[in-house]
């Protein structure tokens, strides 16, 4: 809160340290990644909320990782309303098995933050898709 310098909104614990966090473009909900699916912060009703679980996924081992590369944008519409996501075959959405890929052990998802079932736009190897550019003046680092 830039009202109170050094006075926290909100926090939540995060066991990924490998974990990608990306602000709506409205700025009041933040999107996050991590080897265990994806998670959605509302700052304003201080909740976080699981949308998609990848069964049996394990933290990121970070000190295996050798090679970064700054993420250069985000997986939400310019609107904040929809964003896109990487899924595998047994991938979870809010609990339910997300709509199976085509011939392939991955697929490419268009999702609602507000809960409605992902919509399966592709399927193959797809890896880290982004919808809209970041601001310029922030980039996180992400495994390569």
């Amino acid at each position: 809160d830039v009202a109170h310098p050094g006075k926290a909104l909100f926090s939540w614990t995060e066991d990924d340290p490998a974990a990608l966090p990306w602000w709506s473009p409205a700025g009041g909900r933040i999107l996050v990644q991590d080897s265990g699916g994806w998670r959605l912060v509302d700052i304003a009703a201080r909740s976080v909320r699981t949308l998609v679980t990848f069964p049996g996924a394990e933290p990121t081992n970070i000190a295996g990782v050798s090679s970064w590369r700054p993420a250069a944008g985000s997986p939400w519409n310019a609107v904040g309303d929809r964003f896109v996501l990487v899924g595998g075959a047994q991938a979870l959405w809010q609990g339910k098995p997300l709509p199976a890929p085509h011939g392939s052990a991955t697929g490419l998802y268009v999702a609602n933050p507000s809960g409605a079932a992902p919509t399966l736009i592709d399927s193959g190897a797809d890896r880290a898709p982004q919808w809209s550019y970041l601001d310029p003046s922030t980039a996180f680092l992400i495994m390569a």
